[in-house]
């Protein structure tokens, strides 16, 4: 079973919370400063992205404060996937690929009967995206095994 990398969670909040004040800051300085309409322009997009990392910092200590609801497992027969109480479980046979999403830096099994893909993030403890990406892609039938960019 892996669990939530914590102390990581909580570093990538603290930056969150970081870029959240100084962008805050920021559009309360240009609103202040009787803006053209370029100025409010960015005076929204600031508080916009202020407001998004406010919102992901509480998002990551949400997480953090029970760590044991976040983990992966990936037992013999399945992965079982538990978020916040919410347990998905997806039989091996039923994986046809796994492979890593280099734009969101996620890791995406594919079903084999189609529909959306299961979406793993990199947040446990001492596992890279790509790391995990081989730990799941080893776990599933050799036939059905990718790592690449799904077919």
């Amino acid at each position: 079973m892996l669990r939530l990398d914590v102390r990581a969670e909580r570093a990538d909040a603290s930056l969150r919370l970081a870029g959240a004040v100084v962008c805050g800051l920021g559009a309360l300085t240009i609103a202040a400063l009787e803006p053209t309409l370029v100025g409010w322009v960015v005076v929204l997009v600031a508080s916009l992205a202020s407001v998004g990392w406010a919102a992901s910092y509480a998002g990551a200590r949400r997480r953090t404060s029970v760590p044991i609801r976040y983990t992966l497992t990936l037992g013999a027969d399945a992965l079982a996937l538990c978020e916040a109480g919410r347990v998905e479980t997806l039989r091996w046979e039923a994986v046809r690929a796994v492979d890593v999403d280099e734009d969101r830096l996620v890791v995406r099994v594919h079903r084999r009967e189609g529909g959306a893909p299961l979406v793993l993030e990199p947040r446990y403890e001492g596992v890279s995206v790509y790391a995990l990406a081989e730990l799941v892609g080893a776990r599933v039938c050799p036939a059905a095994s990718q790592t690449g960019p799904a077919p």
